[in-house]
């Protein structure tokens, strides 16, 4: 929500890597090229100045511009392991470094993760206290 034109970027990422699912040819082309001509008649029909920037954003900038690269460089880093296939991670050479850690780290995001939305969005978030105090974080 900081950076103006950040949610276009970032919505325009997320169509680059659905459109990997779909078989390279023209057909899939033309859909995805109509997908992009609606998301930024989209942007501009509420914000005619909305930066448009075809330009896909990377989790370390995101990560960047939400004031979460500490968090990036520590959990990410370590846990991306476990997803992108990492030698050590599948070997479970990783587990006493993480599982004591795992339910800590996802109850912190999701807790992060809910504040945004509270602070930036008209979405209906309960009241988080109680989750802290019963949580103890």
């Amino acid at each position: 929500m900081k950076k103006h034109g950040f949610l276009y970027r970032k919505a325009y990422s997320e169509i680059l890597e659905e459109k990997k699912n779909f078989p390279k040819d023209s057909q899939t082309d033309a859909h995805f090229e109509l997908l992009l001509k609606e998301l930024k008649d989209f942007f501009k029909k509420y914000d005619s100045s909305y930066p448009i920037e075809d330009k896909e954003v990377k989790l370390r900038y995101a990560a960047e511009l939400a004031e979460m690269l500490p968090l990036y460089e520590v959990a990410y880093r370590t846990y991306c392991k476990f997803t992108h296939g990492g030698i050590n991670a599948a070997l479970g050479q990783l587990n006493k470094m993480t599982d004591d850690l795992d339910t800590q780290f996802v109850v912190r995001l999701v807790f992060m993760m809910l504040e945004q939305l509270q602070k930036h969005t008209h979405a209906q978030i309960p009241d988080l206290q109680p989750f802290r105090i019963q949580l103890r974080i």
